[in-house]
């Protein structure tokens, strides 16, 4: 502050020289979100304020100048080191090491993985690389690989399964693509960690988590530790999936729930919705209500959000809430609008029985 005062008085235009090179730096870190970003140009955008220090330090007294400079050194010292230590210090901390053994360790021998985020690739590539783990595994950046590549008879695992292999089955947080005529049942990996360990660990929000809603794409800052939160939430995901398809509702709603508790705070809106389908379809009624109330308030296709209404409908009109129930009619009437397919299946829904 004395520095950027001393500088308003003497020379103005450097002032004017500072702002032309930090707001725009700062403004694109902020709008503009990548990870790492921050970190990266917030360090550029700063560089000019180190000439303002520099004027600063120059106007102390010389008589106190030496013992006023080693008492600033001292304490900005102490001050990055309280501030900074434990999210540089990697002494102990193992949470990347062992998601990438949680990747490696638990497919088949010479299996290929296929992964897409940078985490995973990241970490399995050191492994294999550097200490030699798992180096029968084919590690595959999915998003350059060749679409017509042959693997053989080697077993395939997905991070994110394409459309083209309907047939996979989750593996933990993978997809796991059988061989013809294999029966491949839903399987589940116990995860290395637990996911008050992972919340009681995170760091500082260096990462960015992309959430897609059907007219929106939602960015937003968090620490790389969650990614372990997010592999979870995908593994009970998925198992729920497999379970909803075969009609077991039971074993599928309690894989959705262990998703949604992993994650209170940003639950998956479409998983939250099938729980409470599951549920209605269980006859839990007291149970599905509030979840299929709380899906409708998150980004919900338009024939998500008209099944929803038309549970939570037969719910009320089941409890003899017919007011209540005429309303969720109406709302899902106007949500089928002029669309012939959601129509079509709106009506198919409440034909009577």
């Amino acid at each position: 502050l004395v520095g950027l005062s001393r500088l308003a008085m003497v020379n103005r235009p450097m002032l004017l020289g500072f702002a032309a090179w930090i707001l725009p730096s700062a403004t694109v870190a902020t709008l503009f979100r990548i990870e790492g970003q921050q970190d990266l140009w917030l360090v550029a955008a700063w560089l000019p304020l180190h000439l303002a220090v520099a004027v600063g330090l120059s106007r102390i007294p010389p008589r106190v100048g030496r013992v006023a400079i080693l008492v600033a050194g001292v304490a900005g010292i102490g001050w990055a080191v309280a501030v900074n230590a434990r999210d540089v210090s990697m002494r102990g901390y193992d949470l990347a090491e062992k998601f990438g053994r949680f990747h490696l360790e638990n497919v088949e021998p010479n299996a290929v993985l296929l992964l897409e985020s940078d985490d995973a690739l990241a970490t399995t590539r050191y492994l294999q690389i550097v200490k030699g783990v798992r180096r029968d595994v084919l590690v595959v950046d999915a998003a350059r690989a060749n679409p017509g590549a042959s693997y053989g008879a080697r077993p395939l695992y997905y991070e994110r399964a394409p459309a083209s292999e309907p047939t996979a089955m989750p593996a933990g947080p993978l997809m796991r693509q059988p061989a013809p005529g294999e029966s491949v049942e839903p399987k589940e990996w116990a995860f290395p960690v637990r996911m008050d360990e992972v919340r009681a660990g995170f760091r500082r929000e260096r990462g960015i988590r992309l959430r897609i809603e059907p007219d929106r794409l939602v960015v937003e800052p968090e620490p790389y530790e969650r990614r372990w939160i997010a592999a979870f939430v995908r593994a009970q995901g998925q198992r729920g999936h497999a379970f909803f398809k075969r009609g077991d509702y039971g074993r599928a709603a309690e894989a959705f729930e262990a998703a949604r508790k992993a994650d209170p705070e940003t639950p998956d809106g479409y998983l939250l919705h099938l729980e409470g389908v599951s549920r209605f379809l269980l006859n839990d009624f007291a149970r599905a209500e509030p979840l299929l109330k709380s899906s409708l308030r998150m980004g919900l296709t338009s024939r998500q959000r008209v099944r929803a209404c038309t549970y939570l409908a037969t719910i009320c009109r089941r409890q003899g809430r017919s007011d209540e129930a005429m309303r969720y009619q109406d709302q899902a009437m106007g949500i089928v609008g002029s669309d012939p397919d959601l129509r079509r299946e709106f009506e198919q829904f409440n034909r009577p029985r």
